[in-house]
């Protein structure tokens, strides 16, 4: 027995080297991948479009883009006229009576709302 356990300990150990074996091997290709990231970075040569550089580059295209944008609606806008301010009361949304007839149908459907569930025996006050 006591030679079966020391055969299942050096296959453990085994395998357990096997597996530091393999993560130094990816550690070491991480430090290798982040330093060449790292020198294209300060060279300005990143091809990654997701590293600070390309989305900086792409932001200030963007930015561009929305510029010329903006200045081409600017152009086809035009106000002309004057300003009256008694004007300005028929953009609100209707007039007093308006409103209250609105708010009582609100009112009167919410309330039906509770007296169904009341029926129901599902209203809870909280």
């Amino acid at each position: 027995e006591h030679e079966r356990n020391a055969q299942q300990f050096a296959s453990e150990v085994q395998d357990s080297q096997t597996a530091l074996d393999a993560a130094r091997r990816e550690w070491q290709a991480a430090l290798e991948e982040a330093a060449r990231k790292r020198s294209e970075a300060e060279a300005g040569e990143s091809t990654d479009a997701t590293a600070p550089a390309g989305l900086l580059k792409q932001l200030e295209q963007k930015l561009a883009d929305a510029g010329s944008g903006l200045q081409s609606a600017a152009d086809k806008v035009s106000v002309s006229g004057t300003f009256n301010p008694f004007g300005v009361r028929g953009l609100s949304g209707g007039n007093a009576a308006e409103r209250t007839a609105k708010a009582t149908e609100a009112t009167a459907k919410h309330t039906e709302r509770l007296v169904r569930e009341a029926k129901q025996k599902t209203l809870v006050f909280t």
